[in-house]
């Protein structure tokens, strides 16, 4: 893969704080992702709720009151919520399975191990852990290879405590996956404006762009 870089770089240290989705049930929504996937609520008012971990804002709900239906179209493909380590996604997956929640599947790519959910208003999650750095596929030119393949999930289970069915301090919004029209637009623009770096590109199916050394915000 040829790495074209713009000479601008945004901070490596550069992340996502928040993702703030425009819902029509508030109630049904807030109610979803603290009770199934593992946020608190922080705050809730008729139209605004504040949902996250500890102190710490993740996830900002909005009530809009003429909701577009869904279709395929450009915006949100999933909200990546990434946790600090293996035994939390084994905590996570016991409690998605005990709670009968809409898991759409399981995956290993290589750097992560990761669930995928879909909450009732037909927006992706992702819960994921990262593998230690030293086990990534990372190229002498700065890409970061992941695959899909099957998650070992007796490894996952294994590695749970049962210590909690809610996300731990330290879990964050590791990264957004979006559905665009025009991927060689969306390079220049994450690249050349925003300075952030491509670490794998899939030519026509998909480009990952990131801050710093991470594989993919």
């Amino acid at each position: 893969m040829t790495m074209i870089q713009s000479t601008y770089q945004i901070d490596a240290t550069a992340a996502i704080g928040k993702v703030v989705l425009k819902v029509a049930n508030i109630e049904k929504m807030s109610q979803f992702y603290s009770d199934v996937i593992g946020l608190t609520l922080l705050e809730q008012s008729v139209d605004h709720a504040r949902l996250g971990v500890g102190a710490q804002e993740l996830l900002v709900l909005e009530k809009v009151s003429d909701p577009l239906p869904l279709t395929r179209k450009t915006g949100l493909f999933h909200t990546a919520f990434l946790l600090p380590s293996r035994k939390d996604l084994g905590n996570m997956l016991i409690h998605y399975l005990e709670a009968k929640a809409p898991l759409d599947g399981a995956s290993d790519h290589g750097y992560s191990e990761a669930l995928y959910l879909t909450d009732p208003e037909g927006n992706g999650i992702e819960v994921y852990r990262d593998k230690p750095k030293s086990e990534w596929d990372i190229r002498a030119d700065g890409e970061i290879v992941g695959v899909t393949v099957e998650m070992d999930a007796q490894g996952v289970l294994g590695a749970a405590d049962r210590s909690q069915t809610t996300f731990p301090v330290g879990t964050m919004v590791g990264h957004v996956h979006l559905k665009v029209a025009d991927l060689v637009k969306t390079e220049e623009f994450y690249t050349q404006v925003l300075g952030m770096r491509l670490t794998s590109d899939f030519g026509s199916q998909a480009k990952f762009f990131a801050a710093g050394a991470y594989h993919h915000h």
